[in-house]
């Protein structure tokens, strides 16, 4: 169940281009994730021709971006006209772990040769907290990194997404907002209370064991796929045993009649 507050996305940081992108796509995305965890952004790559301290608005960048791919990337519109300051994105590094960021500045373009480099120049300054591994964060939330686009929404995970930052939010781990067992984040939404805290629980648990479900019904749907193929394959090898029993036996037939 959903209630009024920040959309949840969840971007997949690992960019195609750049510098190391062909060559060596691991490291690639190490680098992207380094840079956005040292800045305090989250971005993608789709960069377009621009030098390196040039200020680009975003009629600019949508021009530019029509003349090199023949239109604007899907993921990076949704990234600038949809995704609103106050949203929440979950992130994943290459060491599998969870990051959830706060959406704190407006879109903008980075084409100095670093962001050109890791191939992350459409950029939003955020807030990061680190949750943990997966088994602390919701199972839909991991079941979203699984395939899809860059960016995504993921629904019904609105409560434990923002218990979590609430939780996790930089100013509540300083300490300096704990008090009477109540964690206040100016910065991220509802305070969570103890009760809150094993409400969230319960509910994540609950949401683990969904995306799990949720994975299983994929992999079963993608063996009844395979299933599917492997009988028609028997019966078009069949049909072909039947053929040419056919034909020999035919053959047999006539050898017989002239004899």
């Amino acid at each position: 169940m959903t209630t009024n507050g920040p959309t949840i996305w969840r971007l997949h940081i690992r960019p195609k281009g750049g510098a190391w992108g062909a060559d060596d796509p691991e490291f690639q995305a190490k680098r992207a994730e380094e840079l956005c965890y040292a800045r305090s952004v989250l971005g993608m790559g789709w960069s377009v021709d621009a030098e390196p301290e040039e200020n680009i608005s975003w009629s600019d960048y949508k021009e530019r971006a029509k003349t090199k791919f023949g239109e604007v990337n899907g993921n990076v519109r949704r990234w600038n006209e949809d995704v609103k300051i106050g949203d929440l994105v979950w992130t994943r590094t290459t060491n599998a772990e969870y990051f959830l960021a706060r959406v704190i500045g407006e879109w903008r373009y980075e084409p100095a040769t670093e962001f050109i480099d890791a191939d992350m120049v459409n950029m939003r300054e955020v807030e990061f907290a680190f949750v943990g591994n997966k088994f602390q964060v919701p199972g839909k939330v991991v079941s979203s990194f699984i395939r899809g686009q860059v960016l995504r929404r993921v629904n019904n995970v609105d409560n434990p997404s923002r218990d979590l930052w609430n939780k996790h939010c930089p100013l509540a781990r300083s300490g300096d907002f704990v008090s009477h067992g109540i964690v206040e984040c100016t910065k991220g939404g509802e305070t969570m209370t103890d009760e809150k805290l094993i409400d969230h629980e319960a509910r994540e648990r609950i949401s683990r064991l969904e995306g799990i479900i949720e994975e299983i019904r994929t992999r079963l749907s993608s063996l009844e796929n395979e299933m599917r193929e492997v009988r028609q394959e028997i019966n078009s090898v069949k049909h072909t045993i039947w053929a040419g029993l056919v034909f020999i036996i035919g053959l047999l037939v006539k050898i017989a009649f002239f004899n």
